[in-house]
Parts: structure tokens; sequence; C-alpha cells
């Protein structure tokens, strides 16, 4: 069987959140809460079209009223709980028990350019998909005034020298040459 980058580099992140988890490390990102508190950091899809950007997240057991998705300083968390169905209930013996049941949470900084005032959110099918969109800033031309005098450019007045005067002097006369009686 082959093992594709993408499978990997999701065992990997399992097993980081997992040493998270064990040893309170917090090495993911924007751990915001206590490693005890969280079971596990929730999964992200994130992308981007257009002038928006999505992140996706499966919670399958969670109601939509009991998703929190806050943004402060730039930073988009979005957490809940799944509870199974059998909490607290002694008569029931497990067989096995896959499902990954507790607190999630899962802080994610957003780019500077978002309009974070219109993020939105819709819940569809177990997933959460959180859409933010882009600030779109339109090129501008800005037309910068220079102050100073117009009347000769820089260079010529401060030209002083007699082999400049010279020069300016073949200019007047129209020919290009020294005037008559001039001293070389």
């Amino acid at each position: 069987m082959y093992r594709t980058f993408l499978s990997s580099a999701s065992e990997l992140q399992q097993m980081i959140d997992f040493m998270d988890r064990v040893f309170n490390t917090g090495w993911s990102e924007g751990n915001s809460t206590r490693a005890s508190d969280v079971v596990y950091n929730l999964p992200v899809d994130i992308w981007e079209k257009d002038n928006f950007y999505f992140i996706r997240a499966a919670v399958p057991g969670v109601k939509p009223e009991n998703l929190d998705i806050t943004v402060q300083d730039n930073v988009l968390t979005l957490g809940g709980e799944v509870k199974h169905q059998w909490e607290g209930d002694q008569n029931v013996k497990f067989w096995r028990l896959e499902t990954t049941y507790g607190k999630f949470r899962r802080s994610i900084r957003l780019p500077e350019q978002v309009k974070t005032d219109e993020i939105e959110a819709a819940f569809e099918s177990g997933f959460v998909t959180i859409t933010i969109p882009k600030l779109v800033l339109e090129p501008q031309v800005i037309r910068v005034p220079i102050k100073g005098s117009v009347s000769r450019p820089m260079i010529e007045q401060m030209s002083s020298a007699p082999e400049e005067k010279a020069l300016d002097s073949r200019r007047s006369n129209g020919t290009g040459k020294e005037p008559v009686g001039s001293a070389s």
C-alpha cells in the first residue's frame, strides 16, 4: 500500500496533538486554553477563493448552538464539546471506543487584511464552514507636490566654474564656437 504525504502529515499532526495533551507543551499554534481542559485540537481545512478565506472543520455530534466561534486580536477561535450519550451510565460496557469525546478548541491567526466584523459561519451535515471576507484595497495614485523655486534647475545655479561660463557664452551666440576675441 502506498502512503501519501498528506496521510503522513496528518499522522504527524495527530502525534503533535497527542504530545501536547500528554506533556502540556503547547507546541501547536494557538493553544489559548490549558491543555488539561482541551481533549483534542480540532483539525481544519483552510483555503482561499476570490475575495474570501474559508475555514472548515468536522464537528460530528455537536449542535450549532454548542459551538463557540470568536475573534479577538485577529485570532479566530473555534471551540465546543462532544459528549457521548452514555455519560454516567454504569451498565454500559464498551467493546471499542474510537470516537473522540470531550472539549476541543482551535485558534487560527487571521491575515491582517480581513473584515473581522463580516465573518460568517454556516453549519451543515456535521461541518462548520467559516467565511472570512478579504479587505480589498483599491490601488490609489497620490500626486506629491514639490515645494521650491521653478526658475532655474539646480545644476545651472550651482555651475559657477569658468569652463561652464565659456560653454554658456558659446551657446548664446548660436555657433557653438567661442566668440571672436576671447582668449582660450
